[in-house]
């Protein structure tokens, strides 16, 4: 199906995306910047302390490394569904 123009309004926006929020609009809107790191930080420092203690190449090793990239990869889902 193609996409249909919009009509010209004449009105201009500016868009700074920044770091402290993400997007801020000229007409003073913004949004918030998602902190997904932040909400499973706790959880992602003991399971990295956890893996520290192991014994490198023991199964239980590789057993910790599956729970230190499993947060990882959680943070970096909700980044790519935010982004898309």
């Amino acid at each position: 199906m193609p996409a249909e123009p919009l009509p010209a309004t004449g009105a201009a926006c500016g868009i700074d995306l920044g770091v402290a929020s993400l997007v801020t609009t000229s007409d003073g809107g913004r949004v918030a910047n998602p902190r997904y790191r932040n909400a499973i930080a706790d959880r992602l420092a003991d399971a990295q302390r956890d893996l520290a203690r192991k014994r490198r190449g023991s199964a239980r090793r590789r057993k910790a490394a599956a729970r230190v990239a499993a947060p990882h990869a959680k943070v970096r889902r909700r980044r790519l569904d935010h982004a898309g």
